[in-house]
């Protein structure tokens, strides 16, 4: 079964980061689907994520969640190219990691800009 990748589909930074991880996810391992999307409201539901502000990417894979910079260093660590060898970083201290994704997940819209439109679920082959 394929790991899920939640994003927010109005954040030009998550759209870009989901555009990159679709041409290096070259074994397919991973469906995309928009926060905001129909598609995703099951996944939502079943493991009681917040929806209020979407501020994280969010991983499932095997029936656990994880979320911030835990979530986006297993993606990387699973994709094709040198960019998995940042998932060294997986040994920094969780808090200090987070801090830094938070940095950057408050200040996404001003930085990225917000999409006038959502962006699309990608379902990948099983």
């Amino acid at each position: 079964m394929k790991s899920i990748i939640l994003f927010d589909g109005y954040c030009g930074l998550c759209s870009r980061t989901i555009d990159f991880i679709r041409k290096y996810d070259t074994k397919e391992q991973y469906s995309l689907l928009a926060l905001q999307s129909q598609e995703a409201e099951p996944y939502i539901q079943q493991y009681n994520l917040k929806t209020d502000n979407f501020d994280s990417v969010v991983l499932i894979e095997e029936n656990q969640v994880f979320i911030k910079s835990t979530a986006a260093l297993k993606i990387v660590k699973n994709l094709n190219g040198t960019i998995r060898y940042l998932y060294f970083f997986i040994y920094l201290p969780t808090p200090m990691r987070d801090f830094i994704y938070g940095c950057i997940a408050k200040n996404r819209y001003l930085l990225f800009k917000e999409r006038q439109s959502c962006k699309t679920n990608y379902f990948l082959k099983d």
